[in-house]
């Protein structure tokens, strides 16, 4: 079978290449390995779908002086992200992408920043692609493996196909051919949804450099069990990531407190820079401000005041109107005092020492969880290989590249979907 373009991968970038391509009138043909596309796509924003970020720019992927430690620039490069990002949202950005969901009948809503879609269901955008491809024509092969070659400026997919019948499972096998091939196959983060690392194969067998690709946007694992107190608190904190000593992160938001580390936005995005440096060998401290809206002799001053009226209080209750009594308990079992011991019971300088404790709690972190708890993946494809005009493979006209598995990844927020709209998208349309 012959078509014009043919696309690896049924994801976000995936569907939004099939769309454009095939809105400019080229025979389109998507292959999906799961049994149906975006599946990953539903479980964006907890079901939600935070499609993008208001007003996203390429400074938002690797802000100066927030990202400063080694591990960026061992990432991103960042002049070189800068510039493909820069001319990639020139090209289709915030904007592009809210006029292009309106127009498969999916308006948006504005949360602080956050844009969804007003139907507050990720589902509702998967369906809304999905049917527009079918409308389209685009043919879509779910549940298929694909073999790609190369030969006399033709791509070739052979493609194996599970089948059932008569409630038997067999296989159909296809040879498919086109001018063009996207691929969007992501990495490998929540590799149960259809990125399970296939796409990296595929493209090394087609020459493509990858850069190395490690868990990003997941939770961290810290030493001695100092959080599982905690284990469920929800609280604002002032988190600072240190590699070999350097800070390389900060961000304050709320962090969640898990059996074994610490979760949460800012968690999130500070676990890529951890995951560099963890696995370059170097050592990482996670330092949390539990009350950042308070200077350490602030808290002094809440003690003098409210010690003599309050010394027969136990200190979960003394210090209960400024943090939960779980992450109070935890951080006080962290220098060895107990949460319920009496103020009177307890010296100055052992009230002063649980200040400082919550004031700058140092926790080491061992690692980052896994891919299959990872939202995105860092690493990929080479981006000073692809033009950011057209998603082309430099050096292989007719191969494209979008979505994750390009070297792009951002924080939280719906940055990284945009990318997958913006690179999608671009590829779809130019090729």
């Amino acid at each position: 079978m012959k078509t014009d373009v043919i696309i690896i991968g049924g994801g976000a970038a995936g569907m939004t290449a099939a769309i454009f391509a095939a809105r400019e009138g080229r025979k389109v043909c998507v292959i999906e390995h799961r049994s149906e596309p975006g599946k990953k796509l539903l479980q964006t924003g907890n079901g939600k779908c935070n499609l993008t970020h208001e007003n996203v720019c390429a400074g938002d992927y690797l802000k100066p002086g927030r990202c400063s430690w080694r591990g960026a620039q061992a990432f991103g490069r960042e002049d070189v992200l800068s510039g493909v990002l820069g001319k990639a949202f020139q090209v289709f950005g915030y904007r592009e992408t809210i006029i292009f969901f309106e127009s498969i009948g999916i308006p948006v809503r504005n949360k602080g920043g956050y844009i969804y879609p007003y139907s507050g269901t990720a589902l509702s955008v998967r369906n809304a692609l999905w049917d527009e491809m079918k409308r389209l024509g685009v043919m879509i092969m779910t549940d298929t493996e694909p073999e790609i070659s190369f030969e006399k400026g033709m791509f070739k997919v052979l493609t194996v196909t599970k089948k059932k019948a008569d409630g038997k499972e067999y296989t159909e096998k296809k040879e498919i051919t086109g001018e063009k091939l996207i691929l969007a196959t992501g990495l490998k983060a929540a590799p149960g949804t259809g990125s399970d690392g296939s796409g990296i194969e595929i493209a090394k067998g087609l020459g493509l450099k990858i850069n190395r690709v490690l868990p990003a946007l997941v939770k961290l694992k810290c030493s001695d069990g100092l959080c599982k107190p905690a284990s469920g608190v929800r609280h604002i904190c002032r988190s600072t990531m240190y590699a070999d000593g350097e800070e390389a992160f900060k961000e304050t938001g709320e962090v969640q407190f898990t059996d074994d580390g610490i979760s949460g936005i800012p968690v999130f995005n500070m676990s890529r820079f951890a995951s560099a440096a963890l696995d370059d060998g170097g050592s990482v401290i996670a330092i949390l401000d539990l009350l950042p809206d308070f200077s350490s002799e602030e808290c002094y001053d809440f003690i003098d005041k409210n010690y003599e009226r309050m010394k027969d209080r136990k200190l979960i209750s003394f210090f209960g109107g400024l943090l939960p009594g779980k992450l109070l308990t935890a951080a006080a079992r962290s220098i060895s005092l107990s949460s319920e011991k009496k103020v009177s019971e307890t010296g100055a300088d052992q009230m002063k020492g649980l200040i400082g404790i919550c004031k700058g709690w140092k926790l080491e972190v061992l690692q980052a969880h896994g891919f299959e708890a990872a939202q995105v993946c860092s690493g990929g494809v080479d981006i000073s290989d692809i033009d950011p005009s057209t998603m082309e493979v430099k050096k292989f006209p007719g191969l494209y590249v979008a979505g994750e598995l390009a070297d792009v990844d951002g924080p939280c927020g719906g940055f990284n979907l945009q990318w997958a709209w913006t690179s999608g998208a671009i590829a779809g349309e130019n090729c």
